[in-house]
């Protein structure tokens, strides 16, 4: 990896050293704060400050201020600039399946289900301040990236982590429905998203030394190599995920009318239905469904492929096909859809070429 600051390529990290200790950013400081602690004792019983004790205040020092992340066999690692820049390198050569992902088939009822996504593919060309992130049409200014560095790592650590979850989301992967959207976390949606194969390995690694780095941002502060290589990598990783294709599910209608006979003469009332849209990244519209609902919706809204499969209909349901005008079946035994709606505030109706997409 070129260091975009120097010209010099990083070295690449040696395989099957195995570390003596590893520090996290709580063990640093405990590990640190011990040292200073038994130093400062030593010299408040007035023993001589000898080489033990400039030693436990170099060590406290070095271990809090150089960012040592790993002791090893050959000594200690301040390593974590490199492991951005390893991580930016392997991010760059990361390779993803070729399909893009999608929702898979409506679950029945009461019965337990996998869900398995189609792999993705993801397509990354030139580096990440060569790139662009925003939309294809014009977006409000809230979804560009802000010009200070600081500022454009901590917005792009944040669209990753709503990237994460659209992928899980689009695909029937979203874990823990309980959970509200500003509660997940990205390391933990990655390696969920890695066990059902639609990121690389590499992307998880990405996203991980992405989230110890804004950590260090917010709490101890990155110098200003250090913040352009993080911002060099966010950005990168950012695009990575936004070239997986995907396709997007999107409510038609909220209510749409369904009736229990193909004549369309008498209205089912046990449930309330809801039309929803599969949609392309080029805004095409793939297919057209109603299923039995079991929240409410908003015209418009793009919202992620949830089912409660405790809860259905059994019940043979028809409606009107919004294109041929025909009676079509709605289900005939579907469990129930309860997708939830994306933020607005994600403004992710700015990523089709047409906002109303699906909705014509």
């Amino acid at each position: 990896m070129t260091d975009p600051a120097s010209g010099q390529v990083s070295p690449p990290a040696k395989k099957g050293e195995a570390p003596l200790i590893r520090f996290s950013r709580p063990a640093r400081w405990i590990v640190a704060g011990g040292c200073l602690v038994m130093a400062a004792g030593r010299i408040l019983l007035q023993w001589p400050i000898d080489a033990l004790s400039a030693g436990l205040i170099g060590a406290g020092v070095l271990i809090l201020f150089a960012r040592i992340k790993k002791v090893g066999w050959g000594g200690v690692e301040a390593s974590f600039e490199e492991q951005v820049a390893q991580a930016t390198q392997k991010l760059e050569a990361a390779e993803e399946p070729p399909t893009a992902i999608k929702p898979p088939p409506p679950p029945k009822p009461l019965e337990p289900i996998v869900i398995e996504p189609g792999p993705a593919e993801v397509v990354v060309e030139g580096h990440a301040p060569a790139v662009v992130i925003s939309p294809a049409k014009p977006a409000p200014r809230s979804s560009l990236p802000p010009t200070n560095p600081t500022e454009r790592v901590l917005w792009a650590v944040e669209q990753i982590r709503r990237e994460l979850i659209i992928l899980a989301g689009n695909s029937g992967n979203l874990p823990q429905r309980q959970l509200e959207w500003d509660q997940y976390r990205s390391e933990p949606l990655a390696r969920n998203l890695l066990r059902r194969g639609m990121i690389a390995e590499e992307v998880l690694r990405a996203v991980t030394v992405v989230s110890e780095a804004r950590n260090e941002l917010v709490h101890a502060g990155l110098s200003a190599e250090e913040l352009t290589r993080t911002d060099t990598l966010t950005l990168e990783l950012l695009q990575k995920l936004r070239d997986v294709k995907r396709q997007y599910t999107r409510v038609r209608e909220p209510n749409p009318a369904v009736f229990v006979d193909d004549h369309l003469t008498v209205p089912y009332e046990q449930v309330k239905g809801v039309m929803l849209v599969t949609i392309d990244e080029q805004g095409q519209t793939l297919n057209i469904s109603v299923y039995p609902r079991g929240v409410e919706y908003e015209r418009g809204r793009l919202v992620s492929w949830e089912w409660d499969l405790k809860r259905g209909s059994d019940d043979e349901v028809f409606y009107t096909h919004p294109v041929t005008g025909n009676p079509t079946v709605a289900w005939s035994e579907s469990a129930m859809f309860v997708g939830r709606q994306y933020p607005k505030e994600w403004e992710l109706e700015y990523r089709l070429p047409n906002p109303n997409a699906g909705l014509e």
